[in-house]
């Protein structure tokens, strides 16, 4: 998926996909559009045939509410971007914003660790969406009871210490915030 005539067949056969036929596609689609390699791309034509994709997208996804997103690849590629203001990211975000208030509850609750890691280097913008879906899917996190997973939860959290300390300050934020909005 490299050349401006491959991205055409592409754009071409997802038009013609019903709604319901949709979600195997963008699963395997998305995270790769939405690389440096593509969405990044200095090739303006190359770079203009996936933004095009990507409007073709978006507008079916907003018609389909419920079509499921592939948010665990999403959030994978996002993690691996190592610039924090690449336009790439600014893509993923929005598509992180229309999939994760789809997903079942039990599937929102594993989500907390990947969407806090990297949000203390994130841009503003990026932070108001990442809060937003930090505040949606916190209600369905519980640390795990088993040892092994609870070490790795530990773990995981000792090692994104800016980011687990600008999440507690925003929660803490939320919570005065709900606090003095009730008084």
């Amino acid at each position: 998926m490299s050349t401006v005539g491959e991205l055409d067949t592409i754009l071409a056969r997802l038009a013609g996909l019903d709604d319901e036929k949709l979600e195997a596609p963008l699963a395997k689609l998305l995270p790769r559009l939405l690389s440096p390699q593509m969405v990044g791309a200095q090739d303006a034509a190359l770079r203009g045939k996936v933004v095009q994709i990507l409007t073709h997208c978006n507008k079916r996804i907003k018609a389909a509410p419920n079509l499921q997103l592939p948010v665990e690849a999403l959030l994978s590629t996002f993690a691996q971007h190592a610039n924090p203001k690449a336009i790439e990211n600014n893509f993923i975000i929005m598509y992180l914003d229309f999939g994760v208030p789809r997903l079942a509850p039990e599937a929102k609750g594993p989500l907390f660790g990947q969407l806090m890691c990297q949000i203390a280097a994130r841009p503003a913008a990026q932070q108001a969406t990442l809060h937003r879906l930090l505040l949606d899917v916190a209600p369905h996190f519980a640390l795990p009871t088993e040892e092994k997973a609870l070490a790795d939860a530990v773990a995981f959290f000792s090692d994104h210490t800016a980011d687990l300390a600008y999440v507690i300050e925003f929660f803490t934020d939320v919570l005065v915030s709900a606090c003095t909005c009730t008084h």
